[in-house]
């Protein structure tokens, strides 16, 4: 597992900051690349695949992953082999 962390721009007291933050958390899944692309349609429970049109590439080229917002809102990435 690994964190992500971001600098967002984010509206405090009428001014705009700079901030550091976490962006969302990772994981590597024993699952082969070619069944993480069937996962999408598997997820239950209120959790919302993000970055849909991009799946399974949306980490860059040749870089299988799921991103999904679990109800509470954190972002999770899972990263396939």
């Amino acid at each position: 597992m690994y964190m992500v962390f971001a600098r967002n721009k984010v509206p405090r007291h009428s001014i705009i900051e700079d901030v550091l933050g976490l962006n969302h958390l990772a994981s590597f899944t024993p699952l082969p690349g070619n069944r993480l692309m069937r996962l999408p349609g598997k997820i239950r429970g209120g959790v919302t695949t993000i970055y849909a049109d991009k799946h399974p590439f949306a980490g860059g080229k040749d870089h299988y992953s799921l991103y999904f917002e679990e109800p509470d809102r954190m972002k999770v990435e899972l990263v396939a082999p």
